[in-house]
């Protein structure tokens, strides 16, 4: 429905229609605030004659919007036509972001808020009943099309989707497996990494209306669309042939047909991480990795993506995106032997969410205070609010923020029942995003090629359990590829024995990334270097002894052992001053925090480009040549151009 607001330099607000009030503040010329439902909207502002502050503005003060899209006068329904609608002036449409200009353009301003109807027929009885019409008729033809936004939150094209009713299938009847792989986060940000250590170029290609192309194995029947009603035929049913959206072996049936696909082509699929596909050697190596309907294609010759991409193109209905910049949220910049991760834009989407855009910043992630000191007594807060904060702030930790690990890993422990204490908290978290959205992930090409791990504990942490902390984390690049903050799941009888836990888990994350590399044809050196900042784990690791003290460690802690006798790790003692794997066990203050984060190779990636100037342009390209020609990639060392 079309909600009504009115703004005006005094305290007031004008609302025609009933409205709950939750979510963004706009802001006017006096810095005047107005709270707009919280949904995805899109606002159109129109100036507004000048009212007296002790005037109570009435429907007759409202001035009648420039344009016929904005009337107040309701829409007739068009007749069903594939004829694109004409849509509102570029000026007519502002997005949230673009808000704040109106401060130096109005004294007074009427903002019409049009929100995305929730069913068809919300959509058919809005104002912009003739688009969503409009975009309903395409999905019916294309099964095709809500709201497709660009990358800076302005609309690209209307969306509708068929959806089936997916919670009335019966197992065993209507489906029988539902589970489809897609790519870790963590084979993201390798390939990334791999990427700038070798000059590849990463491409983002995206399939349209990728569920339609799944073949269905059991027979499922649909009521007909409700506005697309085969006149004469109402009574008739849909017999389904392909998957649609909802059903909930869609994306298994898509992940099947893309699968098929891709080994017809001659990829092969990763054993350590099934959406990695591979193909080639040297010169005509290709690695795609697999997310749903969104594809990242990686390779040392531009040819080779071109023909990867036509083949594509040739089985599914594709979209190149060209060179990556979004993925999966994150967003990726790339030039010659160096990318950058950020998720800045998601950042700031999720401080304006929670009304906190406008909040002092703070310099650590977690306030001083113990969050575990608290009574039941104390008073609680609105749990979903709360989980909703920790849910974003763990997609960001996952993507590209590890710095924000302690503070998720801390705080995901009161998602049940959380106090005053824990929402203070997660809001001290977002206060510490506000100054540091900007931070993110780079990777260059370095020297040497190899991979080295960090491994820590921090014994005894948990005051309730006794449990302690594992942390690791991984470098390749010159960027972290992954990382871990856990509470370990039996309690440990002394430091050494925490520290030795740790080390297991880190030793077999190690042997995984070796063995995602080696199956792709890029392993990493062996044997690879692990940093540890406790003696006796050391000695514990490397000496197989058994005495009261250790022989009651579980057998699969010991599986470090076994990687070390066999090369895949060395441990190398390193200080605890400068062990990165810290900042992953417990909460730090500003000085140390800052300091290993720092060293962890997070950077505010706006300047990131032009940091080390072309001293630095000039190593990455050596070390790349070097790396080529160990590798074999002749055709790559040809046309390198050196300092």
């Amino acid at each position: 429905m079309l909600n009504r607001y009115w703004v005006s330099t005094v305290y007031h607000c004008f609302v025609s229609h009933s409205t709950t009030f939750s979510g963004v503040s706009v802001v006017t010329k006096d810095d005047t605030q107005a709270v707009l439902p919280k949904s995805r909207s899109r606002v159109v502002a129109v100036r507004l004659p000048s009212i007296t502050p002790a005037k109570r503005p009435s429907s007759d003060d409202i001035v009648s919007p420039p344009s016929k899209h904005l009337c107040e006068n309701s829409l007739k329904q068009s007749p069903v036509s594939a004829t694109p609608a004409k849509r509102p002036a570029e000026e007519e449409c502002i997005s949230y972001r673009r808000l704040k200009s109106l401060r130096f353009e109005y004294d007074d301003v009427a903002l019409l808020v049009f929100t995305d109807p929730s069913s068809f027929e919300e959509a058919m009885s809005s104002e912009e009943a003739e688009f969503w019409l409009e975009a309903c008729v395409i999905e019916m033809s294309s099964l095709k099309r809500n709201v497709k936004r660009k990358a800076d939150g302005s609309i690209e094209r209307y969306k509708a989707r068929l959806v089936c009713i997916g919670f009335s299938q019966v197992e065993g009847i209507d489906y029988t497996e539902t589970f489809a792989p897609v790519v870790r986060y963590e084979t993201v940000r390798i390939v990334l990494a791999i990427a700038a250590q070798f000059g590849f170029q990463v491409h983002h290609m995206d399939v349209e209306t990728a569920f339609l192309n799944g073949d269905l194995k059991e027979d499922i029947y649909m009521r007909q669309p409700k506005g697309f009603v085969v006149k004469g035929q109402e009574s008739k049913v849909c017999h389904l042939k392909k998957s649609l959206y909802g059903l909930k072996q869609a994306p298994l049936c898509w992940n099947e047909k893309i699968h098929g696909a891709l080994v017809k082509l001659g990829f092969i699929r990763n054993e350590s991480d099934y959406g990695v596909y591979t193909k080639g050697s040297g010169s005509t190596m290709v690695i795609i990795a697999l997310y749903v309907d969104d594809l990242l294609i990686s390779g040392n010759s531009s040819e080779v993506i071109a023909k990867t991409k036509s083949s594509l193109s040739s089985m599914f209905k594709m979209k190149d995106l060209g060179p990556v910049e979004q993925f999966l949220g994150m967003r990726v910049k790339q030039s010659p032997y160096h990318i950058t991760v950020d998720v800045s834009r998601y950042i700031f989407d999720m401080l304006e969410e929670f009304g906190m855009q406008n909040c002092s910043s703070v310099k650590t992630p977690l306030p001083t205070r113990d969050l575990s000191d608290f009574s039941e007594s104390d008073s609680a807060t609105d749990a979903s609010m709360y989980r909703s904060i920790i849910g974003k702030l763990i997609y960001a930790a996952n993507c590209a923020r590890p710095d924000l690990a302690v503070a998720v890993s801390f705080l995901c422990r009161y998602m049940q029942s959380p106090k005053s204490i824990h929402m203070e908290a997660a809001k001290h978290t977002l206060r510490y995003l506000k100054g540091t959205a900007e931070l993110g992930l780079e990777y260059r090409a370095q020297k040497v090629y190899k991979l080295v791990g960090y491994s820590d504990a921090d014994y005894a942490q948990d005051k309730q359990d006794r449990k302690s902390f594992t942390g690791y984390v991984f470098i390749l690049s010159g960027g972290p590829i992954t990382w871990a903050c856990r509470k370990q799941v039996s309690p440990a009888s002394s430091s050494v024995e925490s520290e030795y836990m740790s080390l297991s888990d880190a030793s077999k994350e190690c042997f995984w990334i070796n063995q995602l590399l080696s199956l792709c044809k890029i392993p990493v050196p062996l044997p690879v270097t692990m940093f540890e900042d406790n003696q006796g784990c050391i000695a514990l690791a490397q000496n197989p002894v058994f005495h009261r003290r250790t022989k009651h460690i579980d057998v699969r802690y010991h599986v470090v052992r076994h990687y070390i006798r066999s090369g895949v790790i060395h441990l190398e003692y390193l200080d605890t001053q400068v062990m990165l794997a810290d900042m992953f066990t417990k909460n730090l203050g500003r000085v140390k925090f800052e300091t290993l984060r720092g060293l962890l190779g997070m950077k505010a990636v706006g300047d990131s480009a032009t940091r080390g100037g072309v001293e630095h342009a000039m190593l990455s390209q050596t070390s790349a040549v070097d790396n080529a020609r160990e590798f074999g990639w002749e055709t790559m060392v040809d046309n390198l151009c050196l300092f």
